[in-house]
């Protein structure tokens, strides 16, 4: 008996040593050696790869896409924001996959760019070369990786702020905010130094979305931080050193202003169509399909390789068990008229001569007739988020009954009855398979913005989404994010979110009203406080691009050239003149001007000669940034008559009266009419009972003086407002009044005044005018800053012959600067001084041809009758009678 128990318990023993043994490795298995648990749930769905972020799919091979702050190697952790899934197999590419890598590897291009049509691949090659990167060892340039798509926001404030933060630097200094600028100039460094010991890899994906449409400008950065980000990989590194970080990105539209074909620093894949042999791999090797290689090859050819065409061809294929359809039918729908609907963001820029890639349609067309009612609602709800769709969207929007005004049809009445278990492992899980969305619960569900806009808005047919349909959608996702914001006034951009899109959902609902009136205006600008005369976006966080993109909502279509579409017409007055004072701000003043002029009209109409006043001299201020000076005096004339209308004990009447004074003043004197310039600035000083300026009027009245060789004045006056602005102005004011005390040093220098100041006094002012303006944040001015202080380097190299090379790098470094925001901005008299300066350079340092091109195309920017700029003339024919005698 005692054996018999003895082996018994000896069984019982062997076998719960055996289930542990089986259980911990199981849970190492779960774990691994240096990660987190990993859940396995029996619903989890395969790694399907995400269509949106372009194909061909990323290869299997390559190491599993870590989450977000995920340590690697035990080193700085990687953001990977909306990075795209793993894809099983890689077909083709590998010329541009060598490319990248290879030139990674080298480590001396700053900035590399993927250019191509939608759906062509570019996500894709990125993802593949970012799983490359990161499987090196530590000793081969392994980077701290930072992936960001902006295929959901048009404005770069959410990037600099997460991307900073997750790197560990700042984001305020003395407690302000960090500028645009501080902020793009802070990641430059890091990207320059990298991250303990490891190179910065940056990945903007998507970036046409912050790129210039307008005819004749399609390419230029229209987000100031990232113009400034780009531009900074090229400044104070010299082109032959290899650097420690490196940005790659992926676009429709090749970056015009980053065209520089002889910087080494600056590189540029565009990515043509697959070949047919590719294709063919893709539709039999990637996706296992037997077909007629001939037949495959026509099917390619026809349409013109385009990756997303053949990934959701694939997929359609391997459904056609439940679609019933066949390659060779495809080509027929191809051929017929059904299929001539062309994507105009694939066709409009397309090379000349070239067929055109047709629009996925017909194949997401086809896809439909496999999918259940289920599976097309969840679709067309999800072509209706502003971001990623996640677990907690699709739980109260999704699959909660959303009303529709009587006699229409449903929105999600098949999907309204499903637990998001069911949906997830059913639903979600398909379409995943279909390639026809991607994401996780985590970042949220989404598709390519190809896909989403076909069931947004172009798929055809009975169950098409309407107008009404898309507003009772929008209006159910106001309603929620309005709950879900926590604070009544956000303190952070992360916290604003929901606010912020709200707003976006609610202006596409037609409810506008709603959305200015309850968080536009009192929430997220907080205006609502007397005491406030900034957005709180813009000031207290430093995000003007965010508060210009959440204006622009209420503009139908996203464009300024409509009335907004709140219904009270002092709101919409408002609305056109926030928008049209940021776009002056971010260097954008030829659209301004269109805004400010109907902001005019408006304010007339209303008989609000106050505003009507302020709309002017914006609108001169505009027109003086374009070298419009003829319109800009007929604005300033037009800020006196309304400033005249109104009652003698209006509190704006003073002020107004010096600053149009002001205004018209300037203008008459940078066109060299020094009789009205002397009329009308006596008068502006009259108004503001002394002898002096304050503010940018200030500035222009000491640069005047100056170049009429009244230094001692001019000089007075300049201390005078830099103390002043350093009290009551804005950074902006600053910036001016800093940049004017170091112009008239350097022109003070230039005609021999006998109480100059000394050459480090001049330099330290003009310096200083960068450094704030680069707080500020405000394009115009720190343009007006980096010019002044290359002039003042350049009058350094001159009278310091001994620190010429020095000083001759440091001209050439901030006149290129602001050479690039002056194109770009279209600053006429910015440009025409720029040209001055470089010509002075070239006298400089020898280049006698050099110095008479820039001073002619100085002369021909002044000479346009538009504009009759006398200054910079004056200054470019006195230089080219220097060198002929």
């Amino acid at each position: 008996m005692d054996l018999l128990t003895g082996i018994v318990a000896s069984i019982v023993a062997a076998i719960i040593v055996g289930t542990c043994v089986w259980a911990w490795r199981r849970f190492r298995k779960k774990v691994g050696r240096k990660g987190s648990p990993v859940i396995a749930s029996p619903d989890t769905s395969p790694p399907v790869s995400m269509v949106p972020q372009d194909a061909p799919p990323v290869p299997a091979e390559a190491v599993p896409a870590e989450p977000t702050g995920q340590p690697v190697h035990g080193h700085p952790r990687d953001l990977l924001k909306s990075y795209p899934e793993l894809q099983e197999k890689w077909v083709g590419r590998e010329r541009e996959l060598g490319e990248l890598s290879q030139t990674w590897q080298a480590g001396s291009v700053r900035v590399f760019a993927v250019v191509g049509f939608g759906g062509e691949g570019k996500t894709a090659l990125a993802r593949r070369f970012v799983e490359t990167a990161r499987r090196q060892g530590d000793g081969v340039r392994h980077p701290v990786t930072v992936w960001w798509s902006f295929y959901f926001n048009r404005a770069a404030d959410e990037f600099f702020t997460e991307t900073l933060k997750h790197l560990g630097v700042p984001l305020k200094e003395d407690g302000q905010p960090l500028s645009t600028e501080q902020r793009a100039t802070k990641l430059v460094d890091v990207l320059r130094t990298g991250v303990d010991g490891r190179p910065l890899l940056l990945i903007l994906d998507g970036l046409e979305a912050m790129q210039d449409t307008t005819p004749g400008r399609e390419g230029w950065l229209t987000d100031p931080g990232l113009q400034q980000l780009v531009r900074g990989m090229f400044h104070d590194v010299r082109p032959d050193t290899p650097g420690s970080g490196t940005i790659l990105i992926t676009t429709r539209e090749a970056l015009r202003s980053l065209k520089r074909e002889s910087d080494p620093r600056f590189a540029e894949i565009a990515l043509e169509e697959l070949s047919v042999d590719d294709g063919v791999s893709l539709l039999t090797r990637q996706y296992g399909l037997e077909i007629n290689r001939e037949d495959a090859g026509a099917f390619i050819r026809e349409v013109s390789g385009h990756a997303l065409a053949l990934t959701l061809t694939a997929t359609l294929l391997k459904e056609a068990g439940a679609t019933g359809v066949t390659l060779n039918e495809l080509r027929e729908f191809i051929a017929g008229e059904e299929a001539r609907v062309t994507d105009p963001d694939i066709t409009t820029r397309g090379k000349p001569g070239k067929r055109p890639h047709r629009l996925p349609g017909y194949i997401l067309r086809h896809c439909g007739h496999g999918l259940s009612p289920q599976e097309r609602q969840f679709m067309r709800l999800l072509s209706c988020c502003v971001r990623p769709a996640t677990r907690r969207d699709i739980e109260e929007v999704f699959l909660q009954p959303i009303e529709v005004p009587e006699g229409q049809r449903s929105v999600n009445d098949s999907l309204a009855a499903h637990e998001y278990g069911q949906v997830r492992n059913t639903i979600i899980r398909h379409l995943r398979q279909l390639r026809l969305i991607g994401g996780n619960e985590d970042s949220g569900f989404d598709a390519h913005p190809l896909i989403r806009r076909h069931f947004y808005e172009e798929e055809t047919g009975p169950q098409a989404l309407t107008d009404d349909q898309r507003k009772v959608i929008h209006s159910r996702f106001y309603d929620i994010l309005v709950d879900r914001a926590e604070k009544h006034h956000p303190d952070t951009l992360e916290e604003m979110r929901p606010l912020i899109d709200a707003v976006l959902h609610g202006c596409r609902a037609a409810r506008a009203d709603s959305a200015f009136i309850d968080l536009l205006y009192p929430r997220i600008h907080r205006m609502d406080d007397r005491s406030r005369t900034m957005s709180y976006l813009a000031a207290n966080l430093g995000a003007t691009e965010t508060a210009l993109e959440l204006t622009r909502t209420f503009f139908p279509g996203g464009e300024f050239t409509g009335d907004p579409t709140v219904s009270d017409e002092r709101r919409k007055a408002w609305l056109v003149g926030t928008a049209a004072l940021m776009l002056l701000a971010t260097g954008r003043p030829s659209v301004a001007v269109t805004l400010f002029a109907r902001g005019l009209a408006m304010r007339r109409a209303q008989s609000d000669w106050a505003n009507a006043s302020m709309n002017c001299q914006n609108l001169c201020e505009s027109y003086v940034r374009l070298g419009h000076l003829h319109e800009a005096a007929r604005a300033a004339a037009d800020a006196l008559d309304y400033v005249g209308r109104l009652p003698k004990d209006h509190h704006c009447k003073r002020g107004y009266t010096q600053f149009s004074h002001g205004y018209t003043g300037t203008i008459a004197a940078l066109r060299g009419d020094d009789t009205a310039a002397m009329k009308h600035l006596s008068a502006a000083l009259e108004a503001a009972q002394c002898d002096w300026l304050a503010s940018i009027d200030g500035g222009w009245h000491c640069t005047w003086l100056a170049q009429r060789g009244e230094f001692d004045r001019a000089r007075s006056a300049a201390e005078r407002n830099v103390t002043w602005c350093g009290r009551h102005g804005g950074l902006h004011s600053q910036t001016f009044a800093l940049r004017t005390q170091g112009l008239v040093e350097r022109l003070a220098w230039r005609a021999n005044d006998p109480n100059r100041r000394s050459l480090d006094e001049m330099y330290s002012h003009a310096v200083n005018a960068v450094e704030v303006g680069r707080r500020s944040g405000h394009h115009p001015y720190l343009t007006y800053a980096l010019l002044g202080a290359g002039r003042c380097a350049v009058t350094r190299a001159k009278y310091e012959p001994d620190r010429r090379e020095e000083f001759v790098a440091e001209a050439d470094r901030y006149l290129a600067e602001a050479e690039d925001r002056a194109q770009y901005a279209e600053y006429r008299l910015i440009q025409a001084d720029t040209h001055v300066a470089r010509a002075e350079l070239a006298k400089l340092t020898g280049d006698e041809q050099k110095m008479r091109e820039h001073c002619e195309q100085a002369i021909a920017i002044c000479d346009d009758p538009a504009c009759g700029y006398a200054w910079a003339k004056q200054d470019a024919e006195a230089l080219l009678s220097e060198s002929r005698q």
